[in-house]
């Protein structure tokens, strides 16, 4: 809330907010500021939300420090996958299916358990939550797909992140600095990379550029380019072997 003109000033395209804080109610009236203020730019944008944040002790509005977004310049919808109840009602995660052109996009959005007394156990937490995204969107789909948020834990440290990089799935800033020797710089109060953007093996095909600003109070913005054909064409991907699960098998 209050900074609809900054995110806006961030120019258009598909942007995921992670810890929004957004109850049901200020959910409504951020997207309709948001929309008010895009529409004076001649811009039409659609404010795809998770769970609401629940609210604070006392208030019929505020919300905790919870909740996902995504902001998004082209036609857009929240996929409905099946997320453990406390799951989705955490505000912490949410997956969108986004149209560039003819091409579809999906991206889930993410915000881990900060450590600290309030979660002594936040790695294995946000461990948990990313078990969805595993099975649907990295796993269960294929294409131009991207996991993106304030992770709260180095890239890698994860263990489904560890299960993304073995399906071919790598840390943006780590590509850019292959690809465009980008020196890998902190995203979280000038000391960790907590903000991260992961792509997976199509979307790392894309890939054309990289930034990283300092807008908002703590965390940087990530940014990437990709490259989106003007029509539907075939992005080659060479899926890596594994091994089957004979014992698993009737």
């Amino acid at each position: 809330r209050q900074k609809e003109d900054l995110r806006l000033g961030l120019g258009p395209g598909i942007w995921g907010l992670a810890e929004t804080q957004l109850s049901a109610t200020t959910f409504k009236s951020c997207s309709g500021v948001l929309r008010a203020q895009a529409r004076a730019m001649n811009r039409e944008v659609r404010l795809l939300g998770g769970a609401p944040a629940p609210l604070h002790s006392g208030s019929t509005w505020a919300g905790r420090w919870t909740g996902v977004a995504a902001l998004s310049d082209v036609p857009a919808s929240r996929l409905d996958v099946p997320w453990p109840a406390e799951h989705w009602d955490s505000g912490r995660v949410m997956l969108a299916r986004h149209w560039m052109n003819q091409l579809p996009i999906t991206i889930g959005t993410f915000y881990g358990f900060a450590q600290g007394p309030t979660w002594p156990r936040a790695r294995q937490l946000s461990d948990q939550l990313l078990e969805t995204f595993t099975t649907e969107l990295i796993l269960g789909m294929a294409g131009v797909r991207l996991m993106m948020g304030d992770f709260n834990q180095e890239p890698g440290q994860l263990t489904q992140q560890i299960i993304w990089q073995q399906h071919g799935w790598r840390n943006a800033q780590q590509v850019a600095a292959d690809l465009f020797q980008h020196q890998p710089v902190p995203t979280c109060k000038g000391s960790t990379e907590r903000d991260q953007i992961w792509l997976s093996p199509e979307a790392i095909q894309l890939l054309r550029g990289l930034w990283v600003e300092d807008i908002f109070m703590d965390h940087s913005t990530v940014a990437i380019q990709l490259a989106i054909p003007p029509r539907t064409v075939v992005v080659q991907k060479w899926p890596r072997p594994a091994k089957i699960p004979w014992q698993e098998l009737d």
